[in-house]
């Protein structure tokens, strides 16, 4: 069985609180997930980019706001994309 859901991370050598997220649903439902982020930077809010449906556009969604330090909840569509960007 394929995995639902891949899920990569990047961290900016030159800016060490600049990270990047990368969650790609392959899965033919949308799901809600919990995403919890290890870095010595408190980040309040995701900024949350968006790739589903037919449109090939890359579009900023809500923000996401911290459930606790570090701590979010997120919604994914069905096969989506989800660029999710931590914000101090």
């Amino acid at each position: 069985m394929a995995a639902a859901m891949t899920v990569y991370g990047s961290l900016d050598s030159s800016q060490t609180d600049r990270v990047v997220v990368v969650a790609i649903k392959k899965a033919t439902s949308g799901k809600t997930v919990g995403l919890k982020l290890a870095h010595p930077t408190a980040y309040g809010s995701l900024a949350h980019y968006e790739l589903s449906g037919v449109s090939p556009q890359l579009t900023r969604t809500t923000d996401v706001a911290a459930k606790a330090e570090n701590a979010w909840v997120v919604s994914l569509p069905a096969q989506s994309v989800a660029v999710l960007v931590p914000q101090p």
